[in-house]
């Protein structure tokens, strides 16, 4: 029996909170602004609380270590157990830069997901790596095959995504560094740039849990 310790958080939990924090904040902000009229440096005081709290739940917060077994039988977390030969198929979600996760799914239709943050996957990546093996090994003794399912980067047309992505992003760097007309928004250049290095990288890049 292999353990892991993995520091837990749910993506869409995370996701939730970040919004919970920004929206009534933002709406605060609007309501002393246009409605009590207050200055604009005591107006801006809620939604700079609310990003602050927001970005903290989107960027650091955890719910601590989540225990996961891994047998040659069945895989527990220290509320569930799963049985290998129950499982239907299984994903490795990485196509987050903040986040990476583990979907099982059982013929049952019962799903685990088991999540954390990419500056700590190295636990994941050992269950994910792991659970691989333990799959390959049952399906060469059983009948009934459990499939690893890919994200649509790790198929033919997800290569096809990315050349797309490389178009955009030379049209994006002709129109940055040869293109006179307009004032031209940097802030969207930076964000646009960084979001389609990540996606490229994710689509080309050799990943660490590969093990081909």
């Amino acid at each position: 029996m292999k353990t892991y310790y993995i520091k837990h958080v749910l993506p869409l939990k995370a996701l939730l909170l970040f919004f919970v924090c920004l929206l009534p904040s933002a709406s605060l902000t609007l309501y002393m602004s246009k409605v009590l009229q207050m200055e604009k440096d005591v107006a801006d005081v809620p939604i700079i609380i609310g990003a602050c709290l927001g970005f903290y739940f989107m960027l650091f917060y955890t719910e601590g270590t989540r225990v996961v077994e891994l047998t040659t039988e069945e895989i527990r977390t220290e509320k569930r157990s799963i049985k290998i030969s129950d499982i239907k198929n299984f994903k490795l979600k990485d196509d987050s830069p903040e986040f990476v996760y583990l979907k099982i799914a059982t013929h049952s239709n019962e799903k685990l997901s088991i999540g954390t943050r990419t500056s700590s996957q190295e636990e994941l990546l050992k269950l994910y790596s792991d659970l691989k093996k333990a799959v390959e090994e049952h399906n060469i003794v059983n009948l009934n095959q459990i499939l690893e399912k890919k994200l649509i980067y790790d198929t033919p047309f997800g290569k096809i995504i990315g050349l797309v992505v490389i178009g955009v992003t030379l049209l994006m760097v002709y129109s940055l560094f040869f293109s006179s007309g307009g004032t031209k928004n940097y802030g969207a250049y930076v964000t646009f740039f960084g979001c389609s290095s990540f996606l490229l990288f994710r689509i080309f890049g050799r990943r660490k849990n590969q093990s081909h």
